[in-house]
């Protein structure tokens, strides 16, 4: 055995004095991101750790967007369900973590072959194989984490672009450092963690609640028992677990599913089987990463030990609370106000930091820190989040659950400032500032993004009752057009996107593509592209539209919400979704469902009004766009840029046009007559009502809603859906 031990500390000094040697001779140029082609980025870390180091790779991706990505993962973890799925990596490989050394040798062989420009290895990453591909890969920029305080790197030199971090600082953060290094600004970086999921994952989530009798009366409360199996000195007690389980489950109306790893059913079974109030349901083992993110992403509160399904609920915004023991909270916990860890503060804790286990592994103390942590106090903890989250008094039988949400909207109409209690719905800022009020709603602008927003939004029902309207809506004149008279203007209109979509789509005009258009109104858009030859279909929300449209042009149009329509996934290769975003509840929801649709590579177009555009900021709240309880949100180029960012899509191009391209010139001439009509107008009733003389009926221009629009005023975006090469 001491000689086994021995030859391999000679090895390894041998293999360390060889690389160093060979890197002797290799340039160290300074960093241009110009010539960064390709990008490999190690994923050798838990599930929780490449959560929290997704805001990084994001901002890298978005730094770099001409590169390509490829992640390697060992397939151990579950790093790579993670990103895949989303825009951020192009391509996959795994080589497993416990492969002999024969088959690593042959990938380091293949990845030199590649020609890498930029390696990137956070400082979970420093084993062998990775520090010997690092220096072989023959790749010009190598960025990692080298020895800072509480943690040394015997690797250090491996690295062209070394980054320190600071002592106690945050994982999330940590690995900023990596993008920091390169010149992104903190300004520029999203700091949420993500983890990107599909309609599959959502529908599975679906059949799994109504296959155990949840619906929209119950709690859920979803608890992951067991840890990391290298880690079970984080688990808090078994047997506490089955108390707190028994304890939630006299809630009224509250549901336990219990989380885990195919490896933890049968301790997860025994739990369950000794809880005696009801019976948890068990989904341990029957989920995969993804699944078990949906289920999590549905539930009103996740409890857990410091594990990977934490940082899941992070990502997806579900409360947590999380029960810590000897780990370095300052270094994992949750980030944000919504979250909450249970600790003791002992002196001897925390014991697990970043330089080993072993002082952890041979606790003295019996791992006290853990032990000490009641049931009592979790549940109580438990119990005030959930009658946080709806209203509910589960101490007083005759509270309603939707008390708290009475008591809000009574604070609202009492003059309370909205933006207060409301976060922006696309980066999650709270610094909201009101803009514009239209009757009793007003628009609020996010200063961190500059989405429009308004608040409140109108209850669902009074939105389905505004495009219950039939043919009265669609001819309505205060909007843009009449959808029957107006016919002429809407052709001239999809010409105009047309010409935009073969601007930025090289292959609309050279070969027969499956088109969906969303929102298509009465199908003009759809029988121009029928015309030009691709296979075109439209989704119109209203029946009186998708009829109109279907006996005027024969062009297929099915009626419908396209979230509740059975359409094939990955089917079209071009997707159109015309001043459809402005009236989403759920703008991202739905975009991201449209995403799946999308084949490899295919493209999303959307047209919106642009809330920044000169005449909204000039003309304020008679701006022709903001229609109350239609347009819920208006975007400017930078948030619907982020938006269509966050959903796995990356931007092709853009114009600033509503329905023809014009100089500005003439646009603000157009818009400088329509003003001075108004004026006039207005000087004409004022004088027509004071000496009420000339006997003119004016009733009708009473009555006419005071708006203003250019030709300028409008943005189409063309995105695209990044392809996947698959694994390796």
């Amino acid at each position: 055995m001491l000689f086994r031990k021995g030859i391999k500390v000679i090895l390894k000094q041998f293999v360390k004095a060889t690389l160093k040697f060979y890197l002797l001779f290799k340039p160290n140029p300074p960093f241009e991101r110009s010539k960064v082609k390709k990008v490999l980025v190690y994923a050798y870390t838990g599930l929780g750790n490449f959560i929290l180091f997704t805001p990084t790779l994001r901002a890298i991706r978005k730094y770099l967007p001409q590169a390509s990505f490829t992640l390697l993962y060992s397939n151990d973890t579950g790093c790579q369900e993670v990103v895949k799925g989303s825009s951020l990596f192009d391509k996959y490989i795994v080589v497993k973590r416990n492969a002999d050394w024969w088959t690593k040798l042959k990938w380091i062989y293949r990845f030199r072959k590649d020609k890498y420009d930029l390696i990137i290895s956070e400082f979970h990453n420093n084993n062998l194989f990775m520090v010997i591909l690092t220096v072989l890969s023959g790749a010009k920029y190598r960025l990692g984490h080298v020895t800072s305080s509480g943690w040394d790197n015997p690797w250090d030199w491996i690295y062209n672009i070394p980054v320190k971090m600071k002592e106690n600082q945050h994982e999330r953060d940590r690995y900023l450092e990596l993008a920091y290094a390169l010149g992104i600004s903190e300004q520029d970086v999203d700091k949420k963690p993500f983890i990107h999921i599909d309609a599959n994952d959502r529908n599975f989530a679906k059949r799994f609640f109504a296959s155990h009798g949840i619906d929209s009366r119950h709690k859920i409360v979803s608890i992951q028992l067991g840890t990391s199996p290298a880690m079970r000195w984080k688990q808090w007690g078994l047997d506490k677990y089955r108390k707190l389980c028994d304890e939630i489950l006299k809630l009224p109306n509250t549901k336990v599913i219990l989380l885990g790893s195919p490896d933890e059913v049968d301790m997860i079974e025994k739990v369950a089987a000794k809880v005696t109030n009801g019976r948890p349901i068990v989904a341990a083992g029957k989920t995969t990463v993804k699944q078990s993110t949906a289920i999590i992403e549905k539930s009103d509160l996740l409890i857990c030990n410091d594990s990977g399904l934490m940082h899941v609920a992070v990502a997806v915004d579900t409360p947590v609370v999380a029960i810590y023991g000897p780990t370095d909270y300052t270094r994992t916990a949750p980030l944000g106000k919504k979250h909450t860890i249970i600790r003791k503060d002992l002196n001897c804790s925390p014991c697990f930091r970043l330089n080993g286990t072993k002082r952890v592994e041979n606790c003295p103390y019996g791992y006290k820190c853990l032990k000490l942590i009641t049931v009592e106090e979790v549940f109580e903890v438990v119990r005030k989040k959930l009658e946080l989250k709806e209203g509910w008094n589960f101490n007083d039988k005759t509270t309603s659950r939707y008390s708290f949400g009475k008591k809000l909207k009574a604070k609202r109409s009492s003059g309370m400032p909205e933006s207060s209690q409301t976060k922006c719905k696309l980066c999650g800022s709270t610094q909201l500032q009101k803009i514009v009020s239209k009757g009793k709603v007003g628009y609020f602008k996010c200063a961190q993004c500059g989405l429009v927003m308004q608040i409140p939004l109108p209850d669902e029902d009074k939105s389905k009752a505004i495009y219950d309207k039939g043919a009265s809506y669609f001819r309505d004149r205060r909007k843009a057009v009449d959808y029957i008279k107006g016919e002429t203007w809407l052709k001239k209109t999809a010409s105009f996107y047309i010409s935009i979509i073969s601007q930025y789509i090289k292959e609309f005009n050279q070969k027969k593509l499956d088109i969906l258009d969303v929102g298509c109104g009465t199908g003009v858009l759809v029988k121009a592209f029928v015309d030009m030859g691709h296979n075109a279909q439209g989704v119109e929300l209203s029946k009186w539209a998708s009829d109109f449209g279907k006996k005027r042009y024969k062009v297929e149009i099915i009626q419908g919400n396209i979230e509740k329509l059975n359409l094939p996934l990955s089917s079209y290769d071009i997707i159109t979704a015309m001043h459809v975003v402005e009236h989403l509840r759920k703008p991202q929801e739905t975009l991201r469902y449209l995403v799946e649709h999308l084949k490899e590579g295919g493209y999303l177009v959307l047209a919106t009004p642009n809330s920044a555009c000169l005449t909204a900021r000039l003309v304020k709240q008679y701006w022709r766009y903001y229609i109350p309880d239609e347009h819920l949100f208006l975007f400017s180029p930078t948030s619907l840029k982020l938006l269509v960012e966050r959903v796995g899509l990356r931007v092709v191009g853009y114009e600033t046009a509503l329905y023809e391209n014009v100089s500005m010139t003439i646009a603000y001439y157009r818009l400088l007559k329509q003003v001075l009509k108004s004026l006039a107008k207005k000087i004409f009733i004022s004088i027509n009502s004071s000496i009420n003389a000339w006997g003119i009926p004016v009733q009708k221009w009473k009555e006419q809603q005071i708006n203003f629009a250019s030709p300028k005023d409008g943005l189409i975006i063309i995105t695209r859906k990044k392809k996947c090469t698959g694994e390796t």
